[in-house]
């Protein structure tokens, strides 16, 4: 048995390159669940999404990713 407060569910919304009005661009969506391990209510949710438009090199989606989790980490209840 662990000692652990609470569980954070992630969730891939979307993960994709598209084109809209003739702008290439990645996108990427993510959800994030915190639920406090002793009730099971989710405490926290927050659903954020990131899109990166190009011309010549897509944007490597991983690394888009990153900077999504990043940010909505920052505004996650500590």
């Amino acid at each position: 048995m662990t000692d652990t407060e609470a569980l954070l569910l992630v969730r891939v919304d979307y993960w994709n390159y598209t084109t809209e009005n003739d702008n290439k661009m990645g996108k990427v969506s993510l959800s994030i669940e915190m639920i406090e391990t002793r009730t099971g209510k989710t405490v926290w949710t927050a659903v954020h999404n990131r899109t990166s438009e190009y011309k010549i090199i897509k944007p490597d989606l991983p690394d888009v990713a990153r900077g999504l989790i990043r940010e909505m980490i920052d505004y996650m209840p500590h």
